[in-house]
C-alpha cells in the first residue's frame, strides 16, 4: 500500500482555489500538572490532555526556544485519535536543555493536515534536586537489594519503589509486576529481601519536601543477579599508513573505539593479534593502540584479525584493514577543462617608472555573501613528470576565499616591465584551495598559503582570448601588464587552464592532528547546581589543522522560488549551485547559490514525496559502476524499499541504480559517507514499530543493511517528519533535520547522540539539508517551499570536537557531555575548590586532557 503525505494541498475546481494553509485549526488542550505558579525540585510531574476533531498525529512540549522538545506521542495511532491524555512522571528538565529558573511549557498539538499549534501554557519554577550519591548493592545469592544515599537535610523523609519492569513510582508500583515500596523512610539507607534472584529490577528513590514528592535519582536498573554473562561486539576497523612509515595508532582512535560489550564491561585486547599481517610488522597492546610497520617498499592492503575479551569469559574478534599508499613525491598537472573568470584591477607602477605594474588579482566566478567565494571546475590529468600517478584523470576544484566583499585582497605584481605574468606580494586573508577527485577514488587537496608554507600549493591560471579592459587609455594594449600600470584599470577574462603541483610534504603526513585542551575556571555556589551549557569545556580547544570550530548559525541569504513545498536538496559548492526537489515533482531544478534557475534535470523513480538528493563527494562504485564525484544522486524512498539512481549533474543520464535492502516507504534522506565509504539513508516516524525514526548504513554496491540504529529511544528524542540526513566533511558523523524540530543533530555512526545546533529564528519545518565540504556553509530547505543558506556566526564549521570524562570530582557529581555542557551538583554543605579531567578528541586522530576547577563558594 502507498502512503501518501502531502506537504501543500491545493484543491481545484471550477475554477476554485483553496489552499490548505487557509484552514484554521482547531486544536485544544491543557496542563492538568505541573500547574501555572507551582514551585517543583527535582523531576517534574506532566500530565496533559489534547483534542483535535481532525485527528491529532503529534504531541510535544516545549521547555523553551532553545531547549529540546519533550514528544509524548509522533504518529496518529500514538496519539490516540481525536483525544489524547498522558501522564508521565521523571521528567527532568536539565536532560532538554534548561536551566534552573522559570520555565515556560508550551504544550503543542499537530493536527492530521501538519496544522500545528500551541494549545496550551503554564509557568513554573523549577530547580533540579541535589545528587543523591545513591549507592546499591545486590546481595550474593541475588534476594536481597541493599540501599544507601547521602542525606539531604531538604528532604523531610524518603519513598523507594521497586519492581521488575520500567517506570516505577508512586502512582504505578501497585500495578507493576512485583512491586513493592519502603515509604517514610527518615535514614540515609533501606533494604528489599526476598527477591527472585532470576529477575531483574528497578528502583526509584523519592524525597518528599514541603512542596511535595519528587525522585532524587534516576530510575535505576539492578541486573539480575543470575543473569548469564553477554559477549562483547568487536566491529571492524580501517586505517590509511604510508610506505616505509609506520602507523602509530593512539588509544583514542585505537581498535575498541567502536567495540562495545552489552553488559558495560571493560574491555582489553589480546597480545598477540589471532592472526598477524602478512605484509608488515605488529606491536599490539592491550588497551588497542597499536603500530604497524610495512614492510619495505611495499605498498596495497594488509589486515590482521584481534580478539577482545570482557574478562568474564566473552571473546569476540574483529578484523583490521589497512591500506598502505605508495610515497608521493608530489601531485602535477593540468586542466582538461574548466569554468572560471579572472580579475585584474590596476593599483599603478611599483616602484613609479619601473614599468612594473601591481594590482589586485581574483579567480573564480564569485558569489558575495558576508564573505566571498569565487569557484572553478572541470577535469584535470596529471603530468608524465608527476610524483604520483602519471596521466591519472579526475574532477578538480578550485576556490578562493576571503572575508568581507571587498574586489580582492591579493596583491601581486608583473614579474617583469610589462610583463603578463604575475607572482603574489601578498595574500592574506585570502586561501586558496585546490581538490582533486580521481577518478579511482579518494580526494587530494592544496591549500596556498600553507602552514608551514613548504607545504603550499604551486599554481598558474591562464586566460583565454577576448579579454576586456576599463579605464585604459584607447591607444594602449589590452593586456595585464598594462592594467597594472594604470591604478583603477581593470580587465576581465575567462580563464581557461590551470596548471598546479601539491608538494608531497603536504600530501604524505596522515597525522595525527590531535585537539588541543585548555584549561577552564567556573565559579559555583554551595548547595546549587552549576550547569553550564554547550561548548562549555571546549569552548576554548583547539581542534588539528587549526580548523575553527563554529558556534551559532546565522542565515545568510534566504529565498523562496516558487516551486511548493521542497522535500529534497543537494548543493554543488564548487560549482556554486542548488539542486532543489519539489513534492511529486517530474523534474529537479537546478538554481544559483542565489536562486536564479540553471535548468532542468528528469527526476528518476517517478514522483513522489520521499525524496532526497545528495552531490557525491568522491568518486565510488555505486553497484557496478564507478561514478565521479559531483555526480547527482537521488534518493526516492516513497514506497518500499530505497531506489538510489546516479545522474550526470548536468545532462541527467543514469549512470547507475542500486535497489537497497532498506525502506518500509517514507526514506527521507541520504547521502554518500567518503569517511565510511558508504551510504547512509533515515527513514521518517511514519512506520510503526521499530522501523520508523531509523538511520541505516547501506553497501553501495550490494545494497544490504550494514548498520543501524534509532534516534528515538528512551536516551535521544529526535523524531524525523520528512527532515533528511547529510555527513559531517570533517569526520563522517551522521547530521539530521526534521520538520518537527528546531535543530540540527549530531550522531556518531553508532547512533550516539554528540549535539544539537539550534536553527536561527525564522528557520522552520525544515525538509532538505545540504553541507559544503569544508563544513562553513548549510542550505536547508522547507516545506514551506523556503531555502536558506546559514553559516556560523564566526566564520567556524560544523564543529567536531568530543568530550569524554577521564576523572570525576570529588566533592559533587557532574554530567558532561560530549558537547562540552555540563551539570555539576557540589555536595551538600561543601565550598571550596573541586575538578575534573575530561578528553578532547577531533576529527584528525589523538586526543589531549585537561583540568576543570570548579570554585564553590
Amino acid at each position: 500500500m502507498l502512503t501518501i503525505r502531502i506537504v501543500t494541498v491545493f484543491l481545484l475546481s471550477c475554477g476554485l482555489l483553496l489552499s490548505a494553509s487557509a484552514l484554521a485549526a482547531d486544536s485544544s488542550g491543557r496542563f492538568v500538572q505541573p500547574k501555572a505558579g507551582s514551585v517543583a525540585s527535582g523531576n517534574l510531574l506532566l500530565s496533559v490532555q489534547a483534542q483535535d476533531a481532525d485527528g491529532i498525529a503529534r504531541v510535544h512540549v516545549s521547555f523553551g526556544p532553545n531547549a529540546r522538545a519533550l514528544e509524548l506521542c509522533q504518529s496518529a495511532q500514538q496519539c490516540q485519535g481525536n483525544s489524547f491524555n498522558t501522564t508521565r512522571t521523571n521528567i527532568d528538565p536539565a536532560l532538554y536543555g534548561v536551566s534552573p529558573g522559570t520555565l515556560n511549557l508550551q504544550l503543542w498539538v499537530t493536527d492530521s493536515s501538519g496544522l500545528s499549534s500551541a494549545v496550551a501554557t503554564t509557568a513554573v519554577t523549577w530547580q533540579p534536586a541535589g545528587r543523591s550519591n545513591l549507592t546499591i548493592v545486590r546481595s550474593a545469592d541475588g534476594t536481597g537489594i541493599n540501599v544507601s544515599w547521602s542525606a539531604n537535610p531538604a528532604i523531610l523523609r524518603y519513598n523507594l519503589y521497586l519492581a521488575s519492569a520500567p517506570g516505577v513510582n508512586r502512582l504505578t508500583y501497585r500495578q507493576l509486576p512485583d512491586g513493592q515500596a519502603k515509604l517514610a523512610v527518615r535514614t540515609p539507607a533501606e533494604s528489599f529481601s526476598s527477591l527472585d534472584p532470576a529477575k531483574s529490577y528497578y528502583l526509584l528513590v523519592a524525597g518528599v519536601r514541603g512542596s511535595g514528592e519528587s525522585a532524587v535519582a534516576a530510575e535505576t536498573l539492578i541486573p539480575s543477579g543470575l543473569a548469564a554473562n553477554e559477549p562483547p561486539v568487536a566491529l571492524n576497523d580501517s586505517y590509511t599508513a604510508t610506505t616505509n612509515q609506520p602507523l602509530l595508532v593512539t588509544v583514542d582512535q585505537g581498535l575498541l573505539i567502536n567495540d562495545s560489550d552489552p553488559d558495560g564491561d571493560s574491555l582489553t585486547v589480546a597480545t598477540p593479534p589471532v592472526t598477524a599481517p602478512i605484509s608488515g610488522t605488529l606491536l599490539l597492546q592491550a588497551d588497542g593502540a597499536f603500530t604497524y610497520t610495512p614492510a619495505t617498499d611495499f605498498s596495497g592492503s594488509d589486515s590482521f584479525v584481534y580478539q577482545i575479551s570482557d574478562g568474564k569469559g566473552g571473546t569476540a574478534q574483529g578484523t583490521v584493514s589497512i591500506e598502505v599508499n605508495p610515497f608521493i613525491a608530489n601531485i602535477a598537472g593540468e586542466s582538461l577543462s574548466m569554468s572560471g573568470a579572472f580579475l585584474y584591477i590596476g593599483l599603478g607602477e611599483s616602484p613609479l617608472g619601473s614599468e612594473v605594474g601591481t594590482g589586485l588579482y581574483r579567480i573564480g566566478d564569485c558569489v558575495q555573501l558576508v564573505d566571498t567565494r569565487c569557484t572553478m571546475a572541470g577535469r584535470y590529468q596529471e603530468s608524465a613528470l608527476s610524483g604520483h600517478e602519471p596521466g591519472q584523470q579526475g574532477n578538480f576544484s578550485f576556490v578562493m576565499t576571503y572575508p568581507g566583499l571587498t574586489d580582492s585582497p591579493v596583491l601581486a605584481r608583473s614579474i617583469a616591465p610589462n610583463s603578463n605574468s604575475l607572482q603574489f606580494v601578498g595574500a592574506n586573508p585570502a586561501r586558496f584551495e585546490l581538490s582533486l577527485f580521481p577518478d579511482s577514488g579518494g580526494k587530494f587537496s592544496g591549500l596556498f598559503p600553507a602552514v608551514p608554507f613548504i607545504d603550499s600549493l604551486n599554481f598558474g591560471a591562464f586566460i583565454g582570448p577576448g579579454a576586456t579592459c576599463s579605464g585604459l587609455d584607447a591607444f594602449l594594449p589590452c593586456s595585464i601588464g598594462q592594467v597594472g600600470r594604470v591604478a583603477g584599470a581593470k580587465i576581465m577574462a575567462t580563464l581557461n587552464l590551470l596548471s598546479f603541483t601539491i608538494p608531497g610534504s603536504a600530501l604524505n603526513n596522515p597525522g595525527p592532528f590531535p585537539a588541543v585542551a585548555n584549561n577552564d575556571l567556573y565559579p559555583a555556589t554551595m548547595n546549587t547546581p552549576l550547569n553550564v551549557a554547550a561548548p562549555g569545556v571546549l569552548g576554548n580547544d583547539l581542534e588539528g589543522k587549526g580548523l575553527l570550530q563554529g558556534n551559532q548559525l546565522e542565515i545568510r541569504t534566504t529565498f523562496n522560488p516558487g516551486l511548493g513545498g521542497l522535500v529534497g536538496a543537494a548543493a554543488n559548492e564548487y560549482q556554486q549551485a542548488l539542486y532543489l526537489y519539489p513534492a511529486f515533482g517530474a523534474v529537479i531544478h537546478n538554481l544559483t547559490r542565489l536562486g536564479m534557475n540553471i535548468g532542468t534535470i528528469g527526476m528518476q523513480g517517478g514522483g513522489a514525496n520521499d525524496v532526497d538528493l545528495d552531490i557525491a563527494a568522491a568518486a565510488f562504485r555505486l553497484k557496478d559502476v564507478q561514478i565521479p564525484q559531483g555526480t547527482l544522486l537521488i534518493f526516492n524512498g516513497e514506497s518500499g524499499v530505497t531506489e538510489i539512481y546516479a545522474v550526470d549533474a548536468k545532462t541527467g543520464t543514469l549512470l547507475s541504480q542500486l535497489d537497497t535492502a532498506f525502506g518500509a516507504s517514507h526514506v527521507v534522506g541520504g547521502a554518500y559517507n567518503p569517511v565510511t565509504n558508504s551510504i547512509w539513508l533515515i527513514q521518517d516516524n511514519v512506520p510503526a514499530g521499530s522501523q520508523g525514526n531509523l538511520v541505516a548504513q547501506i553497501d553501495p554496491i550490494t545494497g544490504q543493511v550494514l548498520s543501524s540504529f534509532n534516534v528515538l529511544t528512551p536516551e535521544v528524542s529526535f523524531g524525523v517528519s520528512f527532515g533528511d540526513l547529510h555527513i559531517n566533511p570533517h569526520n563522517g558523523n551522521i547530521l539530521l533535520v526534521s520538520s518537527i524540530q528546531s535543530a540540527m543533530a549530531e550522531f556518531d555512526v553508532s547512533g550516539k547522540l554528540l549535539r544539537l545546533l539550534p536553527f536561527p529564528p525564522g528557520v522552520t519545518t525544515v525538509s532538505g539539508l545540504a553541507v559544503s565540504a569544508d563544513g562553513e556553509l548549510l542550505w536547508l530547505v522547507s516545506t514551506s517551499g523556503a531555502v536558506y543558506e546559514l553559516g556560523f556566526a564566526n566564520q567556524g564549521v560544523v564543529p567536531t570536537l568530543k568530550a569524554t570524562l577521564v576523572t570525576g570530582p570529588a566533592n559533587g557529581t557532574l554530567l558532561l557531555r560530549p558537547d562540552g555542557s555540563f551539570s555539576y551538583t557540589p555536595n551538600v554543605g561543601f565550598s571550596g575548590g573541586d575538578s575534573f579531567t575530561y578528553q578532547v578528541t577531533g576529527a584528525f586522530g589523538g586526543s589531549s586532557q585537561n583540568t576543570v576547577v570548579i570554585n564553590v563558594l
